[in-house]
């Protein structure tokens, strides 16, 4: 099976010029990453429904960390950066990847901390961010070998988000990092999927493209640190009680407030299945 790898010198730079020998360097706005790597995701939001959606998922890699999220809401990262150096103007960006609003995270790895950027289920809430620990991830590495992709790959097994892991990862790509917040095995994660397969993550193309990020959109946009409980009971909250979580954000209802009540009330039910469950 050929291997899902490319060296492209086309360069994502938007408003700008590229060194040709590029590696993850900082600028006063924007950071330019190695690799891009692409994976698509598949997940159940209901957990008693068998419809399954799609994501385009981007992980950026650079010499000293990494950045995660769907490949499209990273690209309107740049593109509003953009529209706001050019005093508000509109910045034609197209893209084959469409943004997405329930998936909207950004996960930066850094050293030895992974810091999530993301937002609970209100529409005028503000960004959190919380901090958890790589060496949180606790890995447990079987002797189960496949070829995935065309690399040859080793199972390898963790509990996250109360829910148990199997990953994919091979020793041919020695990058130890991959989709979401999984990091921490001696080589790049082709695939790794809960247990009961709700989410799954799988390569779809691995490319040396230098990839120029404007990360100030999140990072140096104002938002509020705290614990990844905190985040999460925050977040079960903005379903639980939708309607009134809402309007503490600032969100009017003038009318139809009866079905309004009953499209909350309903949305709780069905996106009842988070890549990370609350503990009971």
């Amino acid at each position: 099976m050929t291997k899902i790898v490319s060296i492209i010198y086309f360069t994502l730079f938007l408003g700008g010029v590229v060194p040709e020998q590029a590696h993850q360097v900082t600028t006063t706005n924007a950071t330019i990453y190695d690799h891009l790597v692409v994976y698509k995701l598949t997940y159940q939001k209901d957990s008693t429904d068998p419809t399954i959606k799609e994501a385009k998922m981007a992980l950026l890699l650079g010499k000293e960390g990494s950045v995660f999220g769907v490949y499209g809401n990273l690209n309107r990262d740049t593109a509003k950066f953009l529209d706001q150096q050019r005093g508000g103007r509109k910045f034609r960006f197209k893209t084959g990847y469409p943004v997405d609003y329930y998936i909207d995270y950004r996960i930066f790895k850094e050293k030895d901390k992974i810091l999530t950027y993301d937002r609970i289920a209100a529409v005028q809430a503000p960004i959190f961010n919380y901090t958890e620990n790589k060496a949180d991830l606790k890995w447990r590495i079987t002797e189960d070998t496949a070829t995935i992709a065309g690399y040859f790959c080793q199972k390898a097994v963790c509990e996250l988000g109360n829910r148990t892991w199997n990953a994919w990862f091979t020793a041919e790509l020695p990058i130890s990092d991959g989709p979401y917040k999984f990091c921490g095995l001696p080589g790049l994660i082709i695939q790794v999927s809960d247990s009961r397969n709700f989410w799954n993550f799988s390569l779809l193309s691995l490319e040396n493209k230098p990839y120029t990020y404007y990360d100030d959109m999140i990072r140096n946009k104002e938002s509020i640190s705290t614990s990844k409980s905190k985040f999460l009971s925050l977040l079960k909250s903005s379903y639980d009680n939708g309607f009134e979580v809402e309007q503490q954000y600032g969100l009017t209802f003038k009318d139809q407030i009866d079905e309004q009540k009953e499209y909350y009330q309903q949305r709780a039910k069905k996106e009842n299945n988070w890549i990370e469950k609350i503990s009971p």
